[in-house]
């Protein structure tokens, strides 16, 4: 296996410190050189095609990806297959000028590649190509498609902790950006099924590009932290 490493400057040269297993998650990738669950249920990743990158921000490792299919989790796992209260949380990091990402990039999807219910996309999350936005995603029924954008640009240039919320009703959604809530958005349907679905981390826009986004320390919970929360884990990575 071939690591690619590489240092890069936080901008505010401000040291991070990695998420933990507050809140018992179901899954914690801390991506400091390898792709290792650090939860302690052992759901680690796989790379799927071509080499492992990682870069250096805030003292913290990251992990990018330079094809079209970065990394995933080879068999479903009922643990990540969540409908309902759902918890993402990752040290990101977007490029000085987060408009100029040239393709979707989604950096954490579930969900299969059929349009059956079996295969629905439960959670979703990429950059809007050629915009400064966020797009979440699900499926209900089978393949009945959900989307939503926030329109509040992300911090740009130096690392920053994000964070998606879903609440028990399936459709409730909140982002937020170093723990302060950005926007609510509310879907139609709820998701469902979603059985067969593998999770994915890391996807490239295609064409063999690298990801232009770092990740670093993703979380994922099967409940909904509060905003006190949210802001607590934010206050935990230093990002404010």
């Amino acid at each position: 296996m071939t690591f690619i490493i590489s240092t890069g400057g936080g901008g505010t040269g401000r040291a991070l410190s990695p998420l933990d297993t507050t809140h018992g998650p179901e899954v914690l990738y801390l991506f400091d050189g390898n792709l290792t669950d650090s939860s302690g249920n052992g759901l680690n990743l796989a790379l799927t095609t071509g080499t492992e990158r990682y870069s250096v921000h805030g003292g913290l490792k990251g992990l990018q990806c330079d094809d079209s299919a970065g990394y995933n989790r080879p068999s479903n796992d009922a643990a990540l297959t969540i409908t309902g209260e759902l918890t993402i949380e990752a040290v990101l990091q977007y490029p000085d000028t987060p408009g100029l990402v040239l393709q979707n990039q989604v950096w954490i999807n579930f969900g299969g590649a059929s349009e059956t219910e079996a295969d629905n996309v439960l959670y979703n999350v990429s950059a809007v190509s050629g915009q400064a936005q966020i797009q979440l995603f699900h499926e209900n029924g089978a393949g009945v498609n959900n989307a939503l954008i926030c329109i509040d640009p992300p911090p740009s240039g130096d690392p920053f902790h994000f964070c998606l919320t879903r609440a028990s009703d399936g459709i409730t959604y909140r982002i937020y950006y170093d723990g302060v809530l950005m926007r609510t958005l509310t879907a139609s349907n709820a998701p469902t099924g979603g059985t067969s679905g593998l999770l994915y981390v890391g996807w490239g826009g295609g064409g063999g590009q690298k990801s232009e986004i770092w990740i670093s320390s993703l979380k994922i919970i099967s409940s909904e932290l509060s905003a006190a929360q949210v802001l607590a884990e934010a206050e935990l990575v230093g990002t404010v």
